[in-house]
């Protein structure tokens, strides 16, 4: 495996939470009882046929409050539940009983803060009880390698919320942990592509570069603040 496959896949770990972690990442003052469908007991692997069964017995209502517990566990680990996860081993619940469930959870007023995001391999789940949608967003985008459309985003946030230019450097940063033959690369291709047009670079007089997007601010705009930020606040205390 090449040393970049190997970074997507470690990136892919820091924003998901798999059903392997979920022993290590549960909050123990939530009901265990509620969601012992969802908490891998020490030898998982014996039990499958046993957590199947289990799970065909249960409500949707038991399933979803099961689920929704889950959710808000890694939501608070900051991090995102696939719709895959609740399939797969050793949770291993029949699509028909997760489709209940998960209907469930979406008109039950209980689970309002469980929300769905659609991605291009997956769904994902979180709670917006301790997660924003942007950076469920953002998650969502890490988790699939979807660079270019990873840096548009947080660009754009970042220029239309503050308003302010946002640090290129900081994508090195947890939780996008992008290397930099990465970024070269998306920024590159960015630049011949028609939806990314809005992204621009201002570089600050010590050489930091920035980007932005002209939806929402002035490439004057953007070079002043970047400058601001890195050198004259600094120089005018």
């Amino acid at each position: 495996m090449s040393e970049q496959l190997k970074q997507v896949e470690s990136v892919k770990d820091d924003v998901i939470l798999t059903a392997e972690e979920a022993p290590e990442q549960v909050d123990e003052s939530l009901d265990l009882s509620k969601r012992k469908l969802f908490v891998p007991d020490e030898k998982p692997h014996e039990n499958v046929a046993k957590c199947d069964e289990t799970a065909q017995e249960e409500s949707p209502e038991t399933l979803a409050k099961a689920m929704s517990d889950y959710i808000r566990t890694a939501s608070q680990c900051g991090k995102l539940v696939t719709h895959s996860t609740f399939s797969a081993s050793p949770f291993n619940l029949p699509e028909d009983a997760l489709d209940d469930a998960c209907c469930e959870m979406k008109t039950n007023p209980d689970y309002g803060d469980i929300h769905t995001l659609a991605g291009k391999q997956t769904r994902y789940y979180y709670s917006s009880n301790v997660m924003t949608e942007n950076y469920a967003r953002m998650l969502m985008l890490v988790a699939e390698d979807d660079t270019c459309q990873l840096i548009a985003q947080v660009v754009r946030f970042e220029s239309e919320t503050y308003p302010r230019p946002y640090k290129l450097s900081m994508l090195t940063k947890m939780p996008y942990l992008l290397a930099k033959e990465q970024m070269d690369t998306a920024l590159e291709l960015m630049e011949k592509t028609p939806e990314y047009q809005d992204i621009g670079r201002v570089v600050a007089s010590n050489d930091e570069p920035y980007l932005y997007s002209n939806r929402f601010m002035s490439y004057g705009r953007a070079k002043g603040l970047c400058e601001w930020i890195e050198v004259e606040q600094f120089e005018n205390p």
